[in-house]
């Protein structure tokens, strides 16, 4: 039997090599617009020297922004917002405004988010969960009003220590309830002991969380 031999225009082979070369760009390209958020996204990969550069490597482009963030009250700073308007929306506040580049704060405010730091705490974490993990009641601020249920003092618990990679850790509560069914001793700036029956029964639940550089 003869050898039957294939020939290729040189052209053809640059053809082909280009045409590969799209190929794979399109691959790339698809991967980052449509990056799995169903997976459970670990905060912690997200450290004090992370830059929006290696966000947009990790997550892809079209999954980032920046735009205003309220960090308080009418208070607003031009940040980062890395899958806007998802539940997965994680915005950051940067220490180096010019590079975007070192975190200062990183809020997580969406509920069913799947952002999780390593100890698994996100949104929606509730009051009686948190006294487990910290292995002791803390105290925490009243409610209706701008810091409405801040965490203020673990009490020498666990997460103390588990956030102590942070300057700080700030959870904010909320109970499912209307405020005018709160007792005016639980509203407002008064500090409040986790272990009080009352707020036992309202086991409020965990919509803030912001973790600070």
């Amino acid at each position: 039997m003869s050898n039957i031999k294939l020939f290729m225009n040189p052209t053809d082979t640059a053809f082909l090599r280009y045409t590969f070369i799209l190929f794979l760009i399109a691959i790339g390209s698809y991967a980052q617009e449509n990056y799995n958020t169903a997976a459970i996204l670990n905060i912690e990969d997200i450290t004090k020297n992370t830059t929006k550069e290696e966000l947009i490597k990790r997550y892809g482009i079209n999954n980032i922004k920046n735009d205003k963030i309220c960090i308080e009250e009418d208070m607003y700073e031009i940040g980062t917002k890395l899958f806007c308007d998802s539940t997965d929306e994680l915005l950051i506040i940067w220490k180096d405004t010019v590079s975007f580049s070192k975190p200062k704060h990183i809020f997580i405010r969406k509920q069913q988010t799947n952002w999780r730091l390593n100890n698994n705490i996100t949104t929606g974490v509730d009051l009686k969960t948190l006294e487990k993990l910290n292995q002791s009641p803390f105290c925490i601020v009243g409610f209706g009003w701008g810091f409405s249920g801040t965490v203020i003092d673990w009490n020498g618990g666990v997460l103390e220590k588990v956030f102590s990679t942070y300057d700080s850790v700030t959870i904010r509560l909320s109970p499912d309830t209307n405020m005018m069914d709160i007792p005016t001793l639980f509203i407002g700036d008064t500090e409040i002991n986790s272990s009080h029956p009352f707020i036992q029964t309202l086991n409020p639940q965990a919509y803030e969380i912001v973790l600070s550089f």
